[in-house]
């Protein structure tokens, strides 16, 4: 699935695919690269529940791939996010 992310604290953003997720992590596909160490706010719509969520967490990895970067990120928490701040829905 699409998720949107932005450094907390900086203007930076962007836009990846989730390859793996779970209660306390995410794993993704992005186009840029990331500081392991910099904080992150996520947020993304999760499919089989058309659930709009979105949270804090740290980027704990990071890979260059040939297509751009895979991302890790160890997560704080997720939430229940209105639809209006989904990725979807914009």
């Amino acid at each position: 699935m699409r998720l949107r992310w932005e450094s907390v604290g900086h203007r930076d953003c962007g836009e990846g695919l989730t390859e793996n997720i779970s209660t306390r992590g995410v794993y993704f596909q992005g186009d840029r690269r990331l500081a392991v160490g910099q904080p992150i706010r996520l947020t993304m719509t999760l499919q089989r529940r058309s659930i709009c969520v979105g949270g804090d967490g740290v980027v704990i990895r990071v890979e260059p791939r040939e297509d751009g970067y895979g991302v890790g990120v160890w997560l704080e928490g997720l939430l229940p996010l209105p639809d209006a701040l989904c990725v979807d829905s914009q």
